[in-house]
């Protein structure tokens, strides 16, 4: 009977040591379960993360970009203006060249002397090229001529200029 029973009792414990195997596995098995489960939460929390610090960037370079632009726009408004104001200025270079050419060639139809009026045309040609020569030559000359025309153009660029020839914003044909 001893035998028996110490039979049974092993049957006992190894049916016992059988179902606690069972139950460490099962256990290990959640909590691999468990470990695989937070590893992949904090995979898709850094995911996430990552995806959203890479949309702020974006979003940032973008509004960096715009702001880029607009003063992009603005300066090129600008020039715009300034190109505006020098065409302007050239314009009244050539009017005023013009209309002393043509005084110069009334007086000189009023001497009624065609071969004296070629001679001064002649002189006045010489002495343009000349002059012309001298101010090449004349840095300080040609610096004063530039600090007068920054003058002319810089006033002629503020909104209550009257000396304007054309409205501002007014295209070319």
């Amino acid at each position: 009977m001893d035998l028996l029973r110490t039979l049974g009792r092993i049957y006992q414990d190894a049916d016992q040591s059988t179902s606690d195997l069972i139950n460490n596995n099962i256990q290990f098995a959640q909590g691999q379960q468990e470990d695989r489960s937070i590893r992949q939460d904090r995979i898709e929390e850094r995911r996430k993360h990552r995806r959203l610090n890479l949309e702020l960037d974006a979003i940032q370079r973008a509004n960096d970009l715009a702001r880029e632009v607009e003063e992009l726009q603005r300066k090129v408004r600008s020039l715009e203006h300034r190109c505006e104001v020098t065409r302007d200025l050239a314009t009244d270079v050539i009017l005023d060249r013009s209309s002393i050419m043509s005084a110069m060639k009334a007086l000189i139809a009023s001497w009624n002397d065609p071969a004296r009026a070629e001679q001064f045309l002649a002189s006045f040609d010489t002495e343009r090229q000349d002059e012309k020569a001298r101010i090449e030559q004349d840095n300080e000359r040609q610096n004063a001529a530039y600090h007068r025309v920054d003058e002319v153009v810089n006033s002629w660029s503020l909104p209550n200029s009257t000396r304007r020839r054309r409205p501002p914003g007014l295209k070319k044909k």
